[in-house]
């Protein structure tokens, strides 16, 4: 696979990845800017700075006709905001490849951010609010990233508070596009079937040259995990949802690979430790399973579950109970097939432009570093069973563990 890579003036990157057996081309961009990014009193402005951006341009001065100009193209399309990053992409047929880049430079150029959009769009996003505060299975993330992230910036919901949803102004949208959008927090990654790259980096580097410069280093925020080890919000629910896990490494470090390997023993798959002991053994739940996530000053292995409101508790416990077990219980065939599956989904997943645009973005952005699909299979591949001994000697002991609870209670 062959990556191109390049840069503006302004300290904007850009990818350019030609594959010519693809029928699609997807374009993403990156910012280095989420919820991490607020000031006091601001939550959730990141949020609704991402959603302000589909609600008019100088070229489409209006939800409808920016959502129509995409529409007419076929095109699919969509944002989402993170912690420390927000990202906007476009996938098209391969003869619309510049006009995404034409919307995305709009989009982050020329955004209208009317005063009568941002109170409208208010109302939306406190319903998205109140849809989140309705599926407990979404809802328990939150909780738990509190729990064991801490009650900082790292730890908060990325989404905000009705109050300060109800109280940020057009001012704060521009401060914080001035203070964050910048080149150098910026990736760009056009992906797909690309016939002429200088003709897509002359296109990208005449749309978006006017991104200034800029690098303002991102606050310092620790993992703070709570003293109480399970929060529990009492809730009339059909079934009980919880999130379990500990902190383990950030997004730099050389161990990632095998904290995403020993999640995957223990919840990737059918397959895995807990989805035979929860669901099949016991019939305690329809979805159990593990994920690792990880951010620039920290990271955690988490278990998902939502089960028989009677069972919570035992099954918290065995949860635990099997993460503390590998250290002692571990089998060399078990790490192979965790492997195996690991390199197997992340292969189908690259099969998406959009996932390689992003998987490129998140590596430039936090790593400082190209690494493209034959780094992360290398990476996998080098996980040995000694290092997810020492990996779970490290990071699992029952102090460890924070979780979070959403159901009734006794």
């Amino acid at each position: 696979m062959k990556i191109i890579q390049e840069q503006l003036k302004n300290g904007l990157n850009v990818f350019l990845v030609p594959r010519r057996e693809a029928t699609s081309v997807a374009v993403e961009l990156k910012v280095k800017a989420g919820s991490l990014n607020e000031e006091e009193g601001k939550e959730g402005l990141a949020h609704f700075l991402e959603h302000m951006a589909f609600k008019g341009t100088e070229k489409w001065p209006s939800a409808l006709k920016l959502a129509t100009a995409l529409d007419n193209i076929g095109a699919v399309y969509n944002a989402y905001t993170d912690k420390e990053k927000t990202a906007y992409w476009i996938k098209t047929a391969p003869e619309y490849w510049d006009f995404s880049l034409e919307v995305l430079s709009q989009m982050l150029n020329h955004a209208l951010l009317k005063e009568e959009e941002v109170n409208k769009e208010r109302g939306v996003i406190i319903e998205e609010l109140n849809m989140y505060e309705d599926l407990p299975m979404d809802k328990v993330e939150d909780l738990f990233e509190e729990q064991l992230l801490g009650k900082n910036p790292l730890g908060r919901a990325i989404i905000g508070k009705k109050e300060t949803i109800l109280a940020l102004k057009r001012r704060d949208f521009l401060d914080f596009k001035k203070r964050w959008y910048c080149g150098e927090r910026m990736s760009l990654a056009v992906v797909g079937k690309i016939e002429n790259p200088r003709e897509v980096f002359q296109e990208i580097k005449a749309l978006f040259a006017q991104v200034r410069r800029g690098e303002e280093k991102n606050p310092p925020v620790t993992p703070r995990p709570q003293n109480k080890e399970i929060h529990w919000q009492v809730k009339k629910t059909q079934q009980t949802h919880f999130e379990i896990g500990f902190l383990t490494v950030p997004y730099a470090d050389k161990k990632r690979p095998v904290a995403s390997i020993l999640g995957t023993i223990m919840g990737g798959g059918m397959s895995s430790r807990l989805w035979r002991e929860i669901r099949e053994k016991r019939g305690w739940a329809y979805y159990v399973y593990s994920f690792q996530r990880s951010y620039s000053e920290g990271g955690f292995i988490a278990v998902k579950a939502g089960v028989k409101k009677d069972r919570a508790q035992e099954a918290i416990d065995l949860v635990k109970k099997e993460f503390l077990a590998i250290k002692e219980n571990l089998d060399k065939e078990e790490v192979a097939r965790a492997k195996r599956l690991r390199r197997g989904r992340f292969l189908i997943k690259m099969e998406d432009p959009v996932n390689l645009a992003s998987l490129l973005n998140d590596n430039w952005l936090f790593l400082g570093k190209t690494k493209g699909i034959d780094q992360v299979l290398e990476e996998i591949d080098a996980v040995s069973f000694s290092q997810i001994r020492r990996f779970a000697e490290e990071f699992v002991s029952p102090s460890f563990f924070r979780g979070a609870v959403i159901g009734p209670k006794d």
